[in-house]
């Protein structure tokens, strides 16, 4: 089943594959888990990324990308926290024309394992998933932030 693509940062990504779900972390674990690498936004089921987000030990989160649905590459700065399974962001800065500084949002994580996160954003009934990439795979169209 596919869904509209988007990123953790834009929440909208690719729907989920029928793979065997592993428990996500909760808590330090978690905070920690999404430190490693760098997250990718798909709109081919992985094959390449469209957007990347890049959670920091300090509680930033820094993203970039461009969609097919886009002609404007963005970068986006965020502060992130995590409580239990449920991590929230809010914008810092931004240069992507829909999303805005101040907007915020929580997505509950239903599932990481060594390759990819599945994750739901509260209130939503849509199920998304990012891939989990080396930091040196991170390619950001214009500016890195």
């Amino acid at each position: 089943m596919r869904i509209r693509p988007h990123s953790l940062l834009l929440c909208l990504l690719l729907a989920a594959s029928g793979m065997a779900q592993a428990p996500a972390p909760s808590g330090e674990a978690l905070a920690t888990a999404l430190q490693d690498g760098v997250w990718c936004t798909s709109e081919d089921d992985g094959k390449s990324c469209a957007a990347y987000d890049e959670f920091h030990s300090n509680g930033t989160l820094s993203s970039c990308g461009q969609f097919s649905f886009d002609t404007k590459p963005y970068t986006a700065k965020s502060s992130y926290n995590v409580n239990g399974r449920t991590s929230c962001v809010v914008v810092t800065e931004t240069t992507h024309s829909v999303v805005r500084p101040g907007d915020r949002f929580c997505v509950d994580v239903l599932e990481m394992t060594g390759d990819l996160m599945r994750f739901r954003i509260v209130g939503s009934a849509e199920v998304s998933v990012q891939y989990r990439r080396p930091k040196t795979a991170k390619r950001c169209p214009g500016n890195d932030v």
